[in-house]
């Protein structure tokens, strides 16, 4: 490339960061050069526009402050961009800000240079860079430690040349060996390799913490830990509403069992996977009322990190019903615990017949009949007798009939007959 002091037009630009500034500010330097044959070279240097891959490389050439503005800019957007959540961070935003700031302030352009971005840094100025950078990577995972070039030594106030430059910003948050979009610093910082128990991970499956409602793809986009959601931090889990409810058999409670998921010192947490189980043989749940039954459920956390479910009442049996609730990885996890009740139904009595009416008939029989006022909502009639009309005697028990005849009548006595229809259980 051509050496920095030659360089006549530049740019400090590229996409939007966290803290929202738009960067479109023009500045003095020029882009550096990529070897064609370096395909080890992560690949948003030339997609972002940090290197120039026509340019003649010269890693030797003296680095000067407006490339490692642009170079700097352009790590700030790739880490916004692909390393969630934590992003490049405060300090990184705040800095690139500050030159944005200081561009349109002045009124910095092509035309107008800023006389300083010819400047040649030293290494010193690199590693503070680089310090800043590898400090949140190290942060989100994507290496262990930090690299040993950022200790601080004797030569630090030598002047940096391109190479040096090109090995503060050498990170691929991106790159996949087999090709998926998982990349392989992911996997290795969560999996402690590239695959699991000799498997590769597909990026379509699903995260087994989360109750089949996220993807390994979604976890990694969303900077969630795929084997433990809180990621080593202990959650506490509250309960809200809906305990000591009781309701009829195969009903389900009037209101939902509400949870809240949080952490100390965090508060809330969203998307936190609560695991809900039922009693053995107690009743069933369901995310909504009168939806799909289970004796499990895995349920996420909303915005305000509560969680909650249905429960459907057993067709017997009276409880007290324990619903538990659990969120966490042992040996951190949280839990709480609903109790549930059930009442037989309340059910209205069936309407009594009326116009009955015994009759002797032969060899000392009684015959009775009588009007069903039911509607066949009856499933039975009790035929009771007495001989003083206070004191009575079920004799016999009929179904779907208006007439029976008792052949266990007593003879030469006065008898009184009422018939009684039975509601259902």
């Amino acid at each position: 490339m051509e050496p920095s002091s030659s360089c006549k037009e530049g740019r400090l630009s590229g996409g939007a960061i966290s803290h929202g500034v738009a960067l479109s500010v023009a500045a003095l330097f020029c882009l550096l050069a990529l070897d064609s044959m370096q395909a080890a070279e992560p690949s948003w240097w030339t997609s972002r526009g940090a290197v120039n891959p026509s340019a003649t490389r010269n890693d030797y050439a003296m680095a000067n402050e407006g490339q490692l503005k642009q170079f700097t800019l352009e790590a700030v957007n790739e880490m916004n961009a692909n390393f969630p959540p934590l992003g490049s961070g405060t300090g990184l935003n705040t800095l690139v800000g500050g030159w944005i700031s200081d561009y349109a302030t002045n009124g910095y352009s092509g035309s107008n240079p800023k006389p300083s971005d010819f400047q040649v840094v030293n290494v010193g100025q690199l590693k503070y860079i680089g310090g800043m950078i590898w400090t949140q990577l190290e942060a989100g995972g994507y290496t262990s430690s930090l690299p040993g070039w950022l200790v601080v030594t004797s030569s630090d106030s030598q002047s940096a040349n391109l190479g040096q430059l090109k090995t503060v910003f050498d990170f691929d948050l991106t790159y996949s060996s087999d090709g998926s979009s998982l990349p392989d610093w992911w996997l290795i910082h969560y999996f402690g390799g590239l695959t699991v128990s000799g498997t590769t991970v597909n990026p379509s499956a699903l995260v087994p913490w989360s109750g089949g409602q996220m993807t390994y793809l979604q976890a990694y986009q969303q900077g969630l830990n795929p084997v433990d959601f809180y990621n080593g931090q202990a959650p506490s889990l509250a309960m809200i509403s809906g305990d000591n409810q009781s309701a009829d058999y195969s009903v389900f409670l009037p209101n939902p069992l509400v949870v809240a998921v949080s952490i100390a010192g965090i508060g809330p947490v969203a998307n936190a996977p609560v695991a809900f189980q039922s009693p053995s043989g107690g009743g069933l749940l369901s995310a909504t009322p009168g939806g799909a039954l289970s004796s499990t459920l895995n349920v996420l956390s909303g915005t305000d990190g509560t969680a909650s479910v249905y429960f459907a009442c057993p067709a017997t049996g009276a409880g007290p019903f324990s619903i538990t609730a659990t969120t966490g990885v042992s040996p951190r996890t949280a839990s709480v615990q609903f109790t549930a009740s059930t009442s037989a139904p309340s059910i209205s009595p069936v309407p009594a017949p009326s116009n009955v009416i015994p009759r002797y008939g032969s060899g000392g029989s009684v015959f009775i009949s009588w009007t069903n006022n039911d509607n066949g909502q009856a499933i039975g009639y009790d035929i009771e007798r007495s001989t003083d009309n206070q004191t009575w005697t079920v004799v016999a028990t009929v179904q779907a009939t208006s007439v029976y005849i008792d052949t266990t009548a007593p003879s030469g006595t006065q008898l009184f007959y009422r018939v009684g229809a039975k509601s259902p259980q």
